[in-house]
């Protein structure tokens, strides 16, 4: 099941189609950068970038602050978190800043049977909506979403507050989800610098 999200309220149709393949993490439980496990004869990343140039026409891959990648394909551009370990929102904004596509497929590169024709349903339920990502359960999952590029300003501003406030929180976390997505599009509707803002 796929759901929509209004966030400007946009609506246009989606001309050039890109993708954010995130592999920052730090890969933790697993011990080793996922991006550079082997499947088959490629790696975790290559594959998944491999998929996507078949779906889409822009791929940008963004990583931490000088982390080793495998060799990508030609025309495959590389970018880097801004924001060490800050999430999936830290890597989705120089993704966006990157990318030269309207609307972009965002993953993560630990998905070796990602299917063309998900991705492709993804593109399809956007319509007018600014995002549309994959629900299952009543979980939405950001990483198998198809975000329009013009949500950027949005995600800047909502990475700004969760990292003004994190000095505060002291071991408390906040989850970015509709609520707290919500409340702060009330507002930014009602910040004087709004015109940065518009979508």
């Amino acid at each position: 099941m796929t759901r929509g999200a209004m966030v400007g309220g946009r609506g246009a149709v989606v001309g050039r189609r890109g993708a954010v393949v995130l592999c920052g993490g730090r890969s933790v439980r697993m011990g080793r950068p996922k991006a550079l496990l082997p499947f088959g004869d490629e790696t975790l990343l290559a594959r998944v970038v491999r998929i996507l140039r078949g779906v889409v026409e822009d791929v940008v891959v963004v990583r931490h602050q000088g982390q080793a990648l495998p060799p990508l394909a030609e025309g495959v551009r590389v970018v880097e978190d801004e924001l060490d370990d800050q999430g999936p929102l830290a890597g989705l904004v120089p993704g966006l800043r990157a990318s030269r596509a309207d609307a972009v497929y965002a993953t993560g590169c630990d998905v070796p049977f990602l299917a063309p024709a998900f991705v492709e349903c993804l593109f399809a339920s956007l319509g007018a909506h600014d995002i549309a990502v994959a629900e299952t359960d009543g979980f939405t999952h950001p990483l198998a979403a198809v975000y329009r590029v013009g949500v950027r300003p949005v995600m800047e501003r909502l990475l700004d507050e969760v990292s003004f406030e994190a000095p505060d929180l002291g071991q408390s976390r906040i989850s970015i989800d509709e609520k707290f997505v919500r409340e702060r599009l009330e507002t930014l509707v009602e910040d004087e610098d709004l015109a940065r803002f518009i979508l």
